[in-house]
């Protein structure tokens, strides 16, 4: 009786969803293969409409704004959808770089010197060689350049 009510449900139901109209996406694709490493331009770029959906859970870009350079950090290939995790923003600090390094804490704040030992764009985690003691930190990039660790960011 149950498996009845479902399937009469399921009848009613199918049809109706056959008949929704779908819309079309607007996302943006690559007109060429971009390699990792590569600054994205305007003119790598083409803004189409499609049925097609894209992967579950995947953050697709639609507006070509949010790729003009960025850097690709996968190979993008022409025709597919773009994700957001494909691309990341250009390095504010190269490895060798030397950058202020601040920890923070309660009601304190120690700055020191020290080298870049990776490139990293704003918000990004890299690693740090303390320039007096030789000790590897571990702190993230900062809107001004300078590194944080500890404490609140």
């Amino acid at each position: 009786m149950v498996f009845a009510r479902f399937a009469f449900v399921l009848f009613l139901l199918v049809p109706g969803l056959a008949h929704a109209e779908a819309k079309p996406l607007e996302v943006v694709i690559a007109k060429s293969v971009i390699y990792p490493g590569q600054t994205i331009s305007e003119d790598m770029l083409r803004s189409v409409e499609t049925m097609k959906s894209p992967p579950v859970g995947m953050s697709v870009v639609t507006q070509k704004d949010q790729l003009i350079g960025m850097i690709g950090v996968q190979t993008i290939l022409p025709g597919r959808f773009i994700s957001t995790s494909h691309v990341r923003p250009p390095a504010v600090i190269n490895s060798g770089d030397l950058v202020t390094v601040t920890f923070a804490g309660a009601g304190f704040s120690i700055a020191l010197t020290g080298i870049a030992l990776q490139e990293a764009g704003f918000g990004e985690t890299l690693l740090v060689r303390n320039v007096e003691t030789g000790k590897t930190i571990r702190g993230h990039v900062l809107p001004d350049g300078s590194i944080q660790t500890g404490g609140p960011r």
